[in-house]
């Protein structure tokens, strides 16, 4: 009953079409979301970037740090004369891709100072007296000092892939999705092959129950590789524009590696969080139907 639900699916060209289309728009808005023009400058920079990368690859993030503001610095001078005698603004690439770096490095750099502060925030809030009357402020305090205490053990890395963040944060995305996971399902509970087929739906001994139940399955079944087909295009799109700032990425990085995912409390690689990302969006939108 199930391999004839999905027969009768894939019978119904119009919606399957609509269906891509949706697909395919929500892939072409992503490709100018604001993640991907902000990260536009980065993306332009890539090989700059990547030859700084390979020159720091052995330092300290804060050597790395020291190294890379003092070439920034003689790297300024040499804009300001070239611009002066010749107008010449290449070398603003250079700049621009070494204060990208720098930005970088200090946030993995003050990672471990980022968490301490959180954690000392919420001890001193413990202690203040107009703090400690209030249960909702203790509970909400004891929950951080719970939830960020184990991050003090986190290593940050500077080769996570940056294009997690952009494709994972894509927000019009869901709502085109939610749009065709709708036409998805008027597909399947919406039709059937001719009025004789109603009609015996009705009159026949139990039979509503196991077709609704055959409904419910190709429903789950199709909602869910829809919704990786469509986020594994998005991603697969992510990771084709950011492709050059991210040669040689580490997907066993840890998440917090990303300064977006700083706040994050779980302690997982990206290569986990991306199997939770697609886990919790499959659950998210079957409980909606």
């Amino acid at each position: 009953m199930i391999r004839y639900e999905f027969r009768k699916l894939f019978q119904q060209k119009i919606g399957l079409i609509l269906i891509i289309t949706c697909i395919v728009i929500a892939s072409l808005l992503f490709t100018v979301s604001d993640q991907i023009k902000e990260d536009g400058s980065l993306r332009n920079n890539a090989v700059i970037i990547q030859e700084y990368e390979n020159i720091i690859s052995d330092m300290s993030f804060e050597e790395a740090i020291v190294w890379l503001e003092q070439e920034y610095d003689t790297q300024s001078e040499r804009f300001q004369k070239e611009y002066r005698e010749t107008g010449d603004k290449s070398r603003m690439l250079i700049t621009g891709s070494l204060v990208n770096l720098i930005d970088k490095y200090k946030y993995l750099a003050s990672y471990d100072d980022y968490i301490k502060s959180v954690l000392n925030q919420a001890k001193q809030m413990q202690k203040v007296a107009l703090f400690r009357d209030s249960r909702y402020v203790e509970e909400n305090t004891e929950r951080t000092v719970k939830d960020f205490s184990p991050l003090l053990s986190v290593e940050v890395s500077r080769d996570a892939p940056m294009f997690i963040a952009a494709s994972t944060s894509y927000k019009i995305g869901d709502y085109i999705l939610f749009i065709s996971i709708i036409i998805l399902v008027i597909l399947i509970f919406g039709y059937e092959e001719g009025s004789d087929g109603k009609t015996l739906l009705w009159v026949q001994y139990k039979g509503k129950l196991p077709v609704f139940f055959a409904k419910l399955i190709t429903t789950a079944i199709s909602v869910t590789v829809l919704i990786a087909v469509y986020y594994g295009v998005i991603l697969l799109i992510g990771h084709y524009l950011y492709r050059e700032i991210d040669q040689g990425v580490n997907f066993s990085a840890m998440i917090q590696s990303l300064p977006e995912f700083r706040s994050c409390t779980y302690i997982i690689s990206v290569a986990e969080y991306l199997l939770l990302f697609f886990a919790l969006k499959i659950i998210k939108n079957l409980r909606r139907f």
